[in-house]
């Protein structure tokens, strides 16, 4: 039976990270992660509650959102940052794949069908998860490294139109158009690249994604795939 959720002939599939690669917030298993470890993460957590009551009621700023971003990163160099990465999805993060979508990206793997993971968690945060799953493909936020420090978080942020921008660079490379490729995600804050899309899942999707997969007859796979909290 075919699924609704695949497919075959797109020329890439593109996949958010939260709640649609993994079963929950990364932002919230690293905060949690991390609780034991230091006592920043008390500042971490109290930064995410803030950030969450303004995506409840539409107040959600990116910028605030990059502020913490960096605060998390405030100490480390990008090597000792990326080896905490490393570790944070070794003992936490692997436990919250989500084996739906896993499923699927394994799908489009067979197919020798570029997948593409697309996130506005940051680089380092998300590149486990991309090599775990075997995609080559990471498109997320930056910041620039000299000298073994962190610089500015490079712009525009992956976020919003900002996906639609670095998604667009990377199909031209490939040699075609959004209006080629599959797009999967939980969120209202990708409705710009999900209208560019051919294809667009909403996977687990929250209120405002709901609405409009609806009225667009856009498939919405739900449901729950916890491995472990």
């Amino acid at each position: 039976m075919k699924s609704p959720y695949f497919f075959p002939n797109v020329k890439a599939a593109f996949f958010d990270l939260d709640e649609t690669l993994t079963d929950a917030d990364t932002d919230v298993l690293w905060s949690k992660w991390r609780l034991s470890r230091s006592l920043w993460s008390v500042i971490e957590i109290l930064w995410l509650l803030k950030l969450h009551w303004q995506y409840i009621h539409g107040r959600f700023d990116i910028h605030t959102y990059m502020r913490y971003q960096n605060f998390r990163m405030k100490g480390y160099t990008p090597v000792k940052f990326r080896e905490m990465a490393d570790r944070f999805f070794a003992q936490k993060g692997k436990k919250h794949i989500h084996q739906d979508t896993a499923s699927l990206v394994e799908q489009y793997h067979r197919l020798g069908i570029p997948v593409v993971l697309i996130t506005n968690q940051h680089q380092a945060i998300a590149r486990p998860f991309a090599e775990h799953l075997r995609i080559s493909h990471v498109i997320a936020n930056r910041n620039e490294e000299n000298n073994n420090t962190f610089g500015a978080t490079i712009t525009p942020y992956c976020f919003g139109k900002g996906k639609v921008y670095y998604a667009r660079q990377w199909c031209g490379r490939m040699g075609f158009t959004l209006a080629e490729v599959a797009f999967y995600s939980d969120s209202y804050h990708d409705m710009p690249l999900l209208l560019k899309s051919a294809c667009a899942v909403a996977v687990n999707p929250d209120t405002h994604l709901e609405r409009e997969a609806s009225e667009r007859g856009w498939p919405m796979m739900t449901g729950s795939t916890n491995n472990e909290k």
